[in-house]
């Protein structure tokens, strides 16, 4: 990034996250000369929250629907077990609308099949698990079974 190019691209990122409601912002880790953005489609939730010290302060959120969009994003751009093991225990403990957040997801990017990544991330598990926190242990069979819940091959960019 630092050369004149990665400047003005810099320049234009942080242009371009003043009119945004962007949760995030970065530099491709293949090629820094590439920008990478992601604009939450739904607005944060404010939200009071205690810390350890017990002073209380709202907190901005981002919308489980909007999480749940970003983890199909992360499952569709790398092979990551934690993605799917998130992915899967959102969708079972939380009562989340799947189509609503197919429906995000489309007006997010152009999204790529997830299966052939989680052939990848299933492989990776055993080394990934030591550095996650599981609350519950889930079994390959478990994924696959939400993913092929997943009715939407691959999308395309709503315009």
């Amino acid at each position: 990034m630092d050369n004149e190019k990665g400047r003005a691209k810099m320049k234009e990122a942080k242009d371009y996250m003043k009119t945004s409601n962007m949760s995030f912002f970065g530099t491709s880790h293949a090629a820094s000369e590439y920008l990478v953005v992601k604009d939450d489609v739904l607005p944060s939730l404010e939200i009071d929250y205690k810390n350890i010290y017990g002073v209380k302060i709202k907190v901005r959120v981002m919308d489980i629907r909007e999480i749940t969009a970003e983890k199909i994003s992360a499952m569709s751009d790398r092979a990551r077990y934690r993605d799917y093991y998130d992915f899967v225990m959102i969708k079972r403990n939380l009562k989340i609308d799947i189509n609503e957040v197919l429906n995000l997801v489309r007006k997010k990017e152009i999204r790529k099949t997830i299966y052939k990544n989680w052939d990848i991330a299933k492989l990776d598990k055993q080394a990934e698990s030591l550095t996650i926190y599981f609350t519950k242990e889930l079994s390959d069979k478990e994924i696959e079974k939400e993913l092929k819940k997943l009715k939407f091959g691959d999308i395309e960019k709503l315009v």
